[in-house]
């Protein structure tokens, strides 16, 4: 099992707005493709974010960028994840 690394602020301020976006839906939970949806971008585009976060947050697993999307809130609010608190990706279905 990967083990976790809890990230430093200056882990947070190195990532994009787009890369952000992404952590934010992925903490919603949602997929690849529903987040590609939501973005207007291909599901690829979304994965090389993915990849990008993991690199810079030093996470090895999807799991591992919820707890830190979800510690980053918690610990460090004045980090903002995203402009608005409410997924614009969230299916009204769901």
């Amino acid at each position: 099992m990967p083990r976790y690394r809890s990230p430093r602020i200056c882990d947070f301020l190195s990532l994009t707005d787009r890369e952000r976006e992404v952590l934010v839906a992925v903490a919603d939970g949602l997929t690849d493709r529903e987040i590609a949806i939501g973005m207007h971008r291909s599901k690829f585009t979304v994965m090389m974010h993915m990849r990008a976060l993991r690199r810079k947050l030093g996470q090895s697993c999807r799991a591992h960028l919820v707890r830190v999307a979800i510690e980053a809130q918690a610990l460090a609010p004045q980090i903002p994840l995203a402009a608005d608190p409410v997924s614009p990706y969230r299916h009204p279905a769901r």
